[in-house]
């Protein structure tokens, strides 16, 4: 079974990988993907847990940032 995700508190600062992959539409492993390969300015990690800026988030949920990477991804 499938886990909910919670929705963004809007006043948080940061959000799981989870959260911030259901937000932009893409999966879980590219949020890590882009973590791991330095791409998220102000990620971190804290206890071994992701924590994404959720500022990043929403300045990305446009076809910028990790979509339009997507896209070059797919054409190659």
């Amino acid at each position: 079974m499938a886990r909910k995700v919670k929705p963004i508190n809007p006043e948080q600062r940061y959000c799981a990988p989870r959260q911030a992959a259901k937000v932009l539409g893409i999966s879980e492993y590219l949020i890590y993907k882009s973590y791991h390969a330095g791409e998220i300015p102000g990620a971190r990690e804290l206890g071994g847990r992701v924590l994404i800026p959720v500022m990043w988030v929403y300045g990305n949920e446009t076809n910028e940032g990790v979509h339009s990477r997507l896209d070059e991804q797919g054409t190659q």
